[in-house]
């Protein structure tokens, strides 16, 4: 198992630029070029976020001559636009930055939270209900990535059985447009708090995760602070943390074990940290999004505190 606290960042509104007078978009590599060059630099691997995702999407991706204000083009434009996404962002990667990159999450956050696909989106609008531009993806990944790279399905509130559910259904779906040998992920994100969801709900969402896919990974691992608390007693809360971490990594090496033993297809393979220390973390303001923060609950979710010291939680895993 490795655990990373970088990610290449190629979501929708990083790198297409929209230019009128052109036919297509333009694409912009130069924020995301200067992140892969550190990681080369210093040997790292990356992780790569995101190639179809709803929001931070402009409008504009969906509709007739690249404009706001135009109608959403059919499907079949639709899957071409894809394809050609796919393909123009994965050839460069690879071409300027080859081996650094061994998986994408190629889609994010398409199950709905009660179940289904999620609608209400620009590609609902297109698509209906439809897993088309799903799978569309994954083909175009398959087809245009590197063989070796991890391909992966990615979500929040991944341990609700009813969304749960839904991912495995997508899964299954996916694993039957891929071609021979190329490896499908699962991703878990684990934005959780202290009590929810339990030790046993994690353990059978990630099981049957590991059922369906190759490689499991937990993408943005968090812990929000526990109810009522009010910022004082940093030495029981950052404790209570630590034996929360020290759960979900015992869940973890639980489901290798019987990767190894042979009766689970995948195993969990890398655990992501979203974020280095407490100050950066996404929870220390209000956000209405999946793993939502009040802005008002203090917040000190990650492994290492305001001076880079290592908490309980960080223990947890080095122990």
């Amino acid at each position: 198992t490795t655990m990373t606290v970088a990610e290449a960042k190629a979501k929708g509104y990083y790198i297409p630029d929209n230019y009128k007078e052109s036919t297509v978009p333009s694409l912009n590599f130069r924020e995301v070029d200067g992140a892969l060059k550190v990681a080369a630099k210093n040997g790292l691997k990356m992780r790569a976020h995101t190639l179809v995702w709803h929001s931070q999407t402009p409008t504009w991706w969906f509709r007739e001559d690249f404009k706001s204000d135009g109608a959403y083009v059919s499907k079949e434009e639709m899957n071409k636009r894809i394809d050609w996404y796919i393909e123009k962002v994965g050839k460069h990667f690879d071409t300027e930055f080859p081996g650094l990159i061994y998986a994408w999450d190629v889609v994010n956050e398409q199950a709905s939270d009660a179940g289904g696909i999620r609608m209400g989106t620009d590609w609902a609008a297109i698509y209906g209900g439809s897993t088309e531009y799903i799978l569309q993806a994954f083909k175009s990944a398959d087809q245009y990535l590197a063989k070796d790279t991890i391909l992966f399905y990615n979500d929040y509130n991944d341990c609700d059985p009813v969304k749960a559910a839904t991912i495995c259904r997508f899964l299954k779906e996916i694993r039957e447009v891929l071609t021979e040998g190329r490896k499908l992920g699962a991703g878990m994100q684990g934005h959780h708090d202290m009590l929810t969801p339990t030790y046993e709900t994690i353990e059978t969402a990630t099981r049957k995760y590991a059922e369906i896919a190759d490689v499991v990974h937990i993408t943005e691992l968090d812990i929000k602070s526990s109810v009522g608390f009010d910022g004082k007693d940093l030495e029981t809360e950052f404790t209570k943390e630590g034996h929360r971490y020290k759960d979900i990594y015992e869940i973890v090496r639980k489901i290798n074990e019987e990767h190894k033993k042979g009766s689970l297809k995948g195993y969990v393979q890398n655990i992501t940290i979203w974020g280095t220390h407490d100050p950066v973390s996404w929870l220390k303001t209000s956000n209405s999004v999946g793993g939502s923060a009040d802005g008002k609950t203090p917040q000190y979710p990650l492994l290492f505190d305001d001076y880079y010291g290592a908490k309980p939680a960080y223990w947890a895993f080095v122990n």
